[in-house]
């Protein structure tokens, strides 16, 4: 399988920090090793003296007065004294431009506290989990090479910066074992190794004696050791590695290793070879436990290919049994249920059991007579509103569901009861059932919770066969969001109108999608075609891409994973789309966008103009970079994404058509100039270009999305329109 090495980076960056001479070559390799390319370096180093004063050791992108002040900063005190980084964001204009936020990392090695490293770090760079593992683990390496420089002197002058004892470089290869175990970061699951070439003698510290399952007196310091231990069907990959690295000085691979109780880890192991003169005599490096994080993205990864294949298999169902088919041979054996009940709602009357999986006769009839007992019944209630319904014990169950008339078999331990919900209500409820207690996380409540959406859809669809135009319709309809989520600090209104009579379905569609740390992103996208093969793979890519912003991704990563789900399904069929990731506290949008018009920013006077946000090849065609670019959505302002239904019309230029949208905003949203703007950048007001109306941010935004639909929509001939507006809340 594919390995992510995005936390390690792919280059021998931690294993440089083991080579650096002095704190300033140290703090620059730290940085370089901690930040993204090409940002660039800011930071400083501090020495911690016996009296517990952060003493400046070194410098790097900031003048020394002000790294000398900062050794005050409460950031970095807290980190002098914690065991753990500590992040804070730059409000200092002293500091570099583009700074947003500081790292201060403790150097801590055998408990001893040695100082501060402190990074200034791009907005935003450490939220991610990965992210913030890589800095821990930089800080970590960081603060063994610094204790091995430092020597740990008792007679250090402390009125000034620390002498640094000249040690050079690690020892050669071949070196004692206590001398690794002075390199060992076991604190960032981190372990290091020398190999000598000409003997084959191997050292590991005792963390790589531990993620091998080995012993460190058992130990044989044989390279032998190491090969037998490697997944076989990974040898080749470190053989590889390991011949390549004789030419160009460095080594990083990530394989299976398999201990001698049977159990598999992942290791990442990054290291370079040392030289004498051009003849290689060795390598020195570091290795890394990546067991957990390769089994997360495993398991995301098998849940995003679940959806898709759901989804794939629920879009080309046509009947009723042809669902719960695809539930029972797809949702089942995923989800790792032992039963499965599907009901749906009777337009008067309790609801009915029209299949199930995994019962006797016996214990079909109990199901179906629980649908009849839970009819009125208000504990079940939510469901109705489609809320899902979780237990994750007999115990629970009792204590949620008092009922005595719905006591469950003995041998049921765990439910997941979800409302399938469609655009005129419930239409059924699917229950899954375990036969012993389950725990189920976030992740598992996300995709139960999409899944019963994809459920719910497809019952619907199949339920409504009046006409071909209503089939049609309704099938647009229940691909896009049944409500809006409630955004604290964003207003946010939407419009799809059809395509006009004559014209099949479209595959138009938008989302809003909430992210964590209070983010929303909202998405809009338009897939080729006219035809009810359009409208499915629409809701494929539309559902797929939603359960991938659940779980975190960026829009420019959303992007590419969308392109890769629309390629993978071979329809032939492009898309193009426009997503807009917004923070509401600072008003601050990451915006990327996949061959689709570009967005319209209203100022807060009521100028409006096109977001020139650059952009990558429609969805589709083949692999392309989509960058992202950061617009603030201004106090008052608002933000329009549509697709392009809005604006063309045959035998009219589509540049009018955009102008003539820029007017009819600013007419709605607030008063002032329709010109082109860039990436954040106010609309030059030019003569004649005034044009009347309220300011921004007045008015209810539902009535001024649907203004600025109708004119579109009243064509005699039109194509699907999907429009959202979006503005700061008063």
């Amino acid at each position: 399988m594919a390995v992510d090495t995005t936390v390690w980076g792919g280059d021998d960056s931690l294993v440089r920090l083991l080579t650096c001479n002095d704190g300033a070559e140290l703090l620059t390799a730290a940085a370089a090793a901690a930040l993204p390319p090409g940002v660039p370096i800011a930071g400083a180093l501090y020495r911690r003296r016996t009296d517990g004063v952060l003493a400046l050791e070194a410098a790097a992108g900031l003048g020394e007065p002000a790294a000398a002040a900062l050794a005050a900063d409460p950031a970095v005190l807290r980190a002098a004294e914690g065991p753990a980084p500590v992040y804070s964001p730059v409000h200092d204009g002293r500091l570099p431009e583009g700074a947003g936020e500081r790292a201060a990392l403790p150097l801590v090695a055998d408990g001893e506290r040695l100082g501060v490293l402190l990074l200034l770090l791009p907005a935003g760079h450490s939220a991610g989990d990965r992210n913030r593992a890589r800095i821990r683990a930089v800080g970590t390496v960081c603060a063994h090479r610094w204790r091995y420089l430092l020597g740990m002197p008792e007679d250090t002058e402390e009125a000034g910066p620390a002498t640094v004892r000249g040690h050079g470089s690690p020892a050669a290869p071949g070196g004692t074992r206590s001398r690794t175990r002075d390199l060992a970061m076991a604190d960032a699951g981190i372990g290091s190794f020398e190999w000598d070439f000409d003997s084959g003698t191997l050292v590991w510290d005792e963390h790589v004696c531990a993620l091998f399952g080995i012993s460190p007196d058992d130990f044989d310091g044989r390279i032998e050791t190491l090969f037998d231990a490697v997944h076989p069907a990974d040898r080749h990959l470190v053989e590889d590695a390991v011949a390549q690295s004789r030419r160009t000085g460095r080594y990083h691979v990530v394989c299976r290793v398999v201990r001698a109780d049977g159990s598999v880890r992942w290791i990442d192991t990054e290291s370079r070879v040392v030289a004498d003169g051009d003849e290689p005599r060795g390598a020195i490096g570091v290795v890394r436990d990546r067991t957990e994080e390769v089994e997360r993205d495993s398991a995301r990864q098998a849940r995003g290919e679940f959806v898709l294949s759901l989804t794939g298999g629920l879009t080309s169902a046509i009947t009723v049994d042809d669902v719960v088919t695809t539930l029972i041979e797809q949702a089942v054996p995923a989800l790792g249920a032992r039963w499965l009940a599907v009901y749906v709602q009777q337009e008067h009357g309790p609801m009915r059991l029209i299949g199930s999986v995994g019962f006797d006769e016996e214990g079909r009839r109990l199901v179906d007579e629980a649908a009849r007992n839970a009819h009125g019944n208000p504990v079940l209630e939510p469901l109705h509103a489609g809320v899902p319904l979780f237990v994750e014990s007999r115990q629970e169950w009792a204590d949620r569901v008092p009922d005595p008339r719905l006591v469950p078999p003995p041998d049921q331990h765990a439910w997941a009861v979800l409302p399938m919900n469609a655009a005129d209500g419930p239409v059924g409820v699917c229950s899954l059932i375990y036969d012993r207690p389950r725990t189920f996380t976030s992740e598992d409540r996300t995709v139960l919770t999409a899944v019963a959406g994809l459920m719910g859809q497809s019952m619907a669809r199949a339920r409504l066969q009046d006409t071909r135009r209503e089939y049609l319709t309704e099938l647009q309809r229940l691909m896009l969001p049944l409500r809006l989520p409630p955004i604290r600090g964003l207003d946010v209104a939407v419009s799809y109108r059809p395509g006009a009579e004559g014209l099949e379905v479209g595959g138009d569609w938008y989302d809003v999608v909430p992210r964590p740390g209070g983010r929303v992103a909202l998405i809009i996208g338009d897939v080729q075609g006219h035809n009810v093969r359009a409208a499915g793979v629409m809701g494929q890519l539309r559902t797929a891409m939603r359960a991938y912003a659940a779980e975190g991704h960026g829009p420019a990563d959303l992007l590419a994973r969308g392109d890769q789900s629309l390629r993978e399904l071979e329809t032939g069929l492009l898309a193009t789309c426009c997503i807009a990731e917004i923070t509401p506290d600072s008003g601050r949008m990451l915006l990327a966008r996949a061959g689709h018009p570009y967005p319209l920013l209203a100022q807060a006077d009521g100028r409006t103009g096109e977001v020139e946000v650059p952009g990558g090849m429609p969805l589709g065609t083949f692999a392309d970079d989509y960058p992202e670019t950061v617009v603030d959505l201004p106090p008052g302002g608002a933000l329009l994404l549509f697709t392009d239904g809005l604006v063309e019309e045959p035998g009219t230029d589509y540049g009018e058509g955009v102008a003539e949208l820029c007017r009819r905003m600013a007419r709605y949203v607030g008063a002032g100039t329709a010109r082109r703007t860039g990436p954040g950048t106010p609309p030059p007001r030019g003569k004649g270009d005034d044009v009347p109306g309220g300011s921004a941010g007045h008015g209810d935004l539902e009535e001024i999305v649907e203004r600025i639909a109708e004119p579109a929509a009243a064509r005699s001939l039109h194509d699907d329109i999907a429009v959202l507006l979006v503005r700061m809340s008063c």
